[in-house]
């Protein structure tokens, strides 16, 4: 029950992500899209350890028509929700907002905290973080029209709403077995190998690295991992990223315009991606540009380890 359960996260994911394709899209291309994606996740279920190989013999996935939308952004989900809103460190940090998605469409900012979603306070939702974006999410999913939040941004509250874009979803049916197992794993060209981008910070700070956050990889927006790593194939690859460096290594105007930015700050990094290789990423905080937050010279992205790693 345990493996079904995570691979219909994983095929839900899935379908999330092909929702938006071009309908224009040539059928034998997008079929070629679903076997590719299928083949990754069953991957990368396998090479995460959450599944074995034996365990996918014989299961049979299926699901009936659902509604699904995505807000667009990255929170923090392990915040502390404070006290009912009054105080400055109330609500669920924004951390990254994805260019395009429905947060960037409300004019939601990295920076911003999460106080109310429709009027209802996030910090009445117990457990937390969690169990405040799965109240988001749930009003994301309902199909209810604009969506409204409330936000904290430089000490004010700011209302932002506006409609929100979401998907139906068909109904579908997976059948696996050994056999099928086995032909989807080798189907992938796993003999070629595979690397991963991680965000898992062991950055060094004498150098002045910080965490960073992949908000795309190819301009698209990373399937959803159990852990701090992505796994890719090799080759290039162009990476979307976000810094997370430590708002206390700013002063009170720096942190003001960091806040405001209204592109979220992001930038581009290209990498070339060697079989059996895991690069980490991180953000490198340039000391001597630490005023230039407007043109957002102040940072950039970095490969700061790379780690002989087994992919396959």
């Amino acid at each position: 029950m345990d493996t079904c359960k995570r691979f219909f996260t994983a095929a839900t994911a899935l379908a999330l992500l092909l929702a938006g394709a071009s309908a224009g899209a040539a059928a034998a291309d997008l079929e070629q899209r679903l076997n590719d994606e299928v083949q990754s996740l069953l991957l990368r279920l396998v090479d995460s350890g959450e599944v074995q190989p034996d365990q996918l013999a014989d299961v049979t996935i299926s699901a009936e028509p659902t509604r699904r939308a995505e807000l667009g952004a990255v929170v923090d989900i392990g915040t502390d929700l404070g006290d009912g809103g009054a105080a400055a460190n109330a609500g669920v940090p924004v951390l990254a907002v994805t260019p395009g998605g429905n947060a960037a469409a409300l004019g939601l900012r990295a920076g911003d905290r999460i106080v109310a979603v429709d009027g209802m306070p996030l910090p009445e939702a117990a457990g937390g973080g969690r169990a405040a974006t799965e109240l988001l999410q749930q009003r994301l999913e309902s199909g209810a029209g604009d969506l409204r939040l409330t936000v904290l941004r430089d000490g004010a509250r700011h209302e932002l709403s506006g409609p929100v874009r979401a998907y139906t979803l068909p109904g579908y049916r997976l059948q696996l077995g050994t056999a099928l197992a086995t032909a989807s794993l080798a189907a992938t060209g796993a003999e070629h190998g595979c690397g991963r981008i991680s965000i898992f910070d062991t950055a060094p700070r004498k150098d002045h690295v910080y965490p960073a956050v992949v908000i795309a990889i190819d301009g698209r927006a990373p399937m959803p991992s159990s852990g701090p790593s992505y796994r890719v194939r090799p080759g290039h690859h162009v990476l979307t990223v976000a810094e997370g460096i430590d708002p206390q290594q700013f002063g009170d105007l720096q942190r003001l315009q960091r806040d405001r930015r209204s592109d979220g700050g992001y930038k581009e990094l290209e990498l070339v991606v060697e079989p059996g290789i895991t690069y980490r990423i991180g953000s490198r905080f340039l000391l001597e540009r630490r005023s230039y937050i407007r043109d957002n010279s102040y940072w950039e992205p970095v490969v700061y380890a790379e780690l002989a790693e087994p992919c396959n």
